[in-house]
């Protein structure tokens, strides 16, 4: 670490709901204090979780509409300019455009830390496209983006051509301990019932109709479990009806916890055509689901080495199934699951992506 300690303030769209990258940035936050950096935060829309209590964190009750990426650029400069960080760390790109806009002619560097992006949400999410868009149009580029994957660095090394510097740094992801869970290796003899499951928003790139038409090329004994809500769900719901699916696919709505969920399936599938991380892998994985996903970004960042399973061979439901049937066959063994457990907890633990983050910040101070 340098002599004196680093003043970092992150800027967060929002922290409500407290889920995955709310929770990380709890997380990387807590880390980096770990590490000894001193780091405080700002948040523009929504309420501030209990769990950052820790920490010193400015609410600018920026609201929910789109235009408020202007409004609160006002608020956003007295914020930075009154706390006077080294470096300012955008989470996102709801909170890297009117940063931006918000650090010119203030000092600190600017980083953005990017968990989002990826070129099959460009394409499906415009909302998505104009903020990747305005990020490149805006005053004050970041000097260095910082991205959960190499998927989502690989999307960002395309989009900002005015970016001097990339990394790769995950997640931190926090397992409790294993024997808490009470669950054994579960094993699927083949004349039994198979019990899938898929957690998750009925959103248009998370693919679930690739989930459901898979279903066609099972036998009748395995059924599947849909938890999760969305626009997409009257869709989803009608695929079922047209292909007589009825009595194996069930929907179970957004429920605040998938745990039970997992504790009762046999295999997580997950059909996503662009996930920026894997969270819902390893919670499947956390709790010895073996899981099966399209060979999309990302995910093979995960499967198999981190996250027991499969990786389909291509994107149609016929190739899905395939590997559903395969998995179910031949599960992963119980040391499968030890062996990536133990990768993870070093590779995603507080220790280590503290010290990615601060090797960063580091090498920052260090040109100053």
């Amino acid at each position: 670490m340098v002599d004196q300690p680093q003043k970092i303030h992150f800027v967060f769209p929002q922290l409500v709901p407290f889920y995955g990258m709310e929770r990380a940035a709890y997380y990387v936050l807590s880390a980096l204090r770990d590490q000894g950096v001193l780091v405080s935060a700002t948040v523009l829309s929504g309420g501030v979780p209990s769990e950052f209590e820790p920490f010193d964190v400015d609410l600018l009750d920026g609201g929910e509409r789109l235009t408020r990426l202007i409004e609160i650029i006002p608020k956003l400069r007295s914020s930075l300019s009154r706390r006077a960080p080294d470096v300012v760390v955008g989470s996102g790109l709801w909170a890297s455009v009117p940063l931006g806009v918000a650090l010119i002619g203030l000092g600190p560097r600017f980083v953005h830390w990017e968990h989002s992006l990826l070129e099959p949400r460009l394409q499906l999410d415009p909302r998505l496209r104009l903020l990747a868009n305005c990020l490149k149009l805006v005053p004050k580029s970041p000097e260095l983006v910082v991205a959960v994957s190499n998927a989502v660095l690989e999307a960002a090394r395309l989009m900002y051509s005015r970016v001097g510097e990339f990394e790769v740094i995950p997640n931190v992801v926090i397992e409790p301990n294993r024997r808490s869970t009470g669950e054994e290796l579960r094993t699927l003899p083949p004349e039994t019932g198979v019990r899938l499951l898929t957690t998750g928003a009925f959103r248009q790139y998370k693919n679930y109709r690739t989930a459901v038409t898979a279903m066609l090329f099972l036998p009748q004994r395995f059924t599947l479990t849909m938890v999760g809500d969305g626009p997409q769900r009257e869709m989803l719901e009608a695929l079922v009806a047209k292909y007589g699916l009825g009595d194996r696919v069930s929907f179970r709505g957004r429920v605040p916890n998938v745990r039970d969920f997992l504790l009762d399936a046999d295999l997580l599938v997950h059909p996503s055509l662009a996930e920026t991380f894997g969270f819902s892998l390893v919670e499947a994985a956390h709790y010895r689901v073996p899981v099966v996903n399209l060979p999309a970004p990302a995910m093979s960042e995960l499967v198999p080495v981190l996250v027991p399973g499969a990786t389909a061979a291509g994107f149609s439901p016929e190739q899905l199934a395939y590997a559903i049937n395969i998995v179910a066959s031949n599960p992963p063994s119980s040391e499968d699951f030890d062996t990536a457990r133990d990768r993870r907890s070093v590779k995603f633990s507080p220790d280590t992506v503290g010290r990615q983050w601060c090797n960063v910040l580091d090498r920052f101070a260090a040109v100053i």
